[in-house]
Formats: C-alpha cells, sequence, structure tokens
C-alpha cells in the first residue's frame, strides 16, 4: 500500500522521465528541418488511419514512491482498438540510412521505454490487464515503412514504469547530496587575502546576481583584477 506523500509533487512528462533515466541525450537540441518532419509524419499517418484510431490522446498518471508524489503526463500519438485489444500507438520518423529494412528495425531503448510508459497508464485509466503497444516507423509523407506490436500485462508495465520512477527518484536524491556538498564547500572556503579589491567585489555581486536571476554576463576583468 502506498503512502500519502508528504513532499512537494514532482510533475513530469513521460518524454523527461525516459530521457533523463536511460540518458538519451534528450537536452540536446533538435534540427528544426527534421521536427518538422517529425510533425508531418505523425498528422500523415493519423490521418490515414481511418475513424476508429484517436490521436493525440493526453494521458495522465501518479504514484508515490518514498513518501514522494510523482506526476506523469504525456499525450499519445494515437490509441485504437483491435481485435478486442487496446492498441497504444507511438509514430517515429525514420529517414533514408536510419537502420530499417524490410526484416529488421533499428532498436531504440527510449522509443519502447515511452510506449511502456504509455501503456502503464493507459492500463491503469481504462483498468486493463493486457495492453498492445505498437511501433510505428514512417516517412515525412507519412509512408508506414515498419510497424511492431508487443503485448504487455499491465503487471508488467507496471514494474517497468515504477521502476523508471525509482530511479529517476534516487537519480535526483543523488543531486540534491552533491549539491549540498558543493554548497557547503565553498561556504567553508576562506578568502584567500586579507581583503577583497573593490572590483573583486563589484564582479562577484554581479556573478551573485547572475547566477541567482539567471542569464548570461558578460564582463570585462583585466589582468591584475584578482578574478
Amino acid at each position: 500500500m502506498q503512502k500519502k506523500s508528504d513532499k512537494e509533487s514532482i510533475h513530469l512528462s513521460v518524454r523527461k522521465l525516459v530521457e533523463s533515466v536511460l540518458d538519451t541525450g534528450g537536452g540536446q537540441s533538435i534540427n528544426r528541418v527534421r521536427a518538422a518532419q517529425g510533425r508531418d509524419a505523425h498528422r500523415a499517418v493519423q490521418a490515414s488511419q481511418g475513424n476508429g484510431y484517436r490521436a493525440e490522446v493526453p494521458i495522465s498518471g501518479e504514484v508515490v514512491l518514498d513518501r514522494q508524489l510523482v506526476i506523469i503526463s504525456g499525450r499519445m500519438d494515437g490509441i485504437l482498438e483491435e481485435d478486442g485489444m487496446w492498441v497504444v500507438d507511438e509514430i517515429k520518423l525514420t529517414l533514408p540510412g536510419e537502420g530499417v529494412n524490410e526484416n529488421k528495425e533499428r532498436e531504440r531503448p527510449e522509443h519502447w521505454a515511452q510506449i511502456m510508459v504509455y501503456c502503464w497508464l493507459w492500463a491503469m485509466d481504462q483498468d486493463l490487464d493486457m495492453v498492445v503497444g505498437r511501433l510505428t516507423r514512417a516517412t515525412p509523407e507519412g509512408v508506414i515503412i515498419g510497424r511492431e506490436d508487443r503485448e504487455f500485462t499491465r503487471e508488467e508495465t507496471v514494474d517497468f514504469s515504477l521502476g523508471l520512477v525509482a530511479r529517476f527518484l534516487e537519480e535526483l536524491k543523488a543531486g540534491e547530496r552533491w549539491r549540498l556538498l558543493r554548497d557547503a564547500s565553498i561556504s567553508a572556503m576562506p578568502f584567500p587575502f586579507a581583503r577583497p579589491r573593490k572590483g573583486q567585489m563589484e564582479l562577484a555581486m554581479e556573478v551573485q546576481a547572475m547566477c541567482r536571476q539567471g542569464g548570461k554576463l558578460l564582463a570585462e576583468a583585466p589582468t591584475g583584477l584578482g578574478k
């Protein structure tokens, strides 16, 4: 039984959860052309799926681990019912030379991780024992060049998703422990001279203000200032 959270809630998107734990480089900038192609591929595939296909379906869920409430939300590319089973569709852009042919699709762990988390959210929302995750690969024009289905039990999606959340929280705690040690070390560090110079104080105060408010500081600090 989960205990009630006594901490401020953490809000995460499905993508942020997966990228943070799997370290897939999600923080890197995305090529604008590829981003536009991805949007085109999504719209084209979604428009071709017929009336039973629901596109861009919002979903969310919450879990309490170690007395920490985590709220996870996202938007499923598509959801449909086939042969009495709910199918969660994840559409991914695939360009020439990216390792997809008629026999084998390149494995991307973060893709299936996102699908499993969405399957978990949908299974919990609809009280399902089984759910199908679908990875659809398409060109910018919406031509489907690869599709793979995997069946998951609710227990499989729960175990996987809660495992991701647990790893995320552990990394969060490790980062906080490091920040506390860093701040303590900085606070204990003595100024190496009897007193700071006027220019040093001015520069330090500008840096402090920028750290608090965010942004970039352009400072002219010539040799001899005492940086």
